[in-house]
């Protein structure tokens, strides 16, 4: 991960836009209070989560694309499908039992760890 002494060298003021980075929570912005957001150059991506500001390096995402990750990542394409064609009470009940998270997260993570402990795993799709 690149240094944050280094990140004032990336984010270089031109004439036409200033980028100031403030120190705590990551804000990065220019001289009109945009925010930004995206891939500053090749190195750095800003961005947010949960309404907090941040730039970090850019890591090139590995996808091995094992027997296992594929299936599970079926699983899930399956879940979210399976989100999709609940009515709309059901989602709600879905949000209203839901604690600190969305009734998406709660439904999804539980039809995942069913089919896990089922040991129903459905063949891979070759996307």
């Amino acid at each position: 991960m690149l240094p944050f002494k280094n990140l004032s060298t990336a984010c270089t003021p031109t004439p036409f836009s200033t980028a100031t980075v403030h120190p705590g929570p990551m804000k990065v912005r220019n001289i009109f209070g945009s925010r930004f957001s995206g891939t500053l150059g090749k190195d750095l991506v800003a961005s947010s989560w949960k309404g907090k500001e941040y730039v970090r390096e850019y890591v090139v995402p590995e996808d091995p694309k094992t027997v296992l990750q594929l299936e599970h990542r079926q699983i899930w394409r399956e879940a979210v499908a399976a989100w999709h064609a609940l009515p709309d009470e059901e989602r709600a009940a879905c949000d209203r039992e839901a604690k600190g998270m969305t009734g998406f997260n709660l439904f999804v993570g539980r039809y995942v760890r069913q089919r896990r402990r089922e040991g129903t795993v459905p063949p891979p799709d070759p996307r």
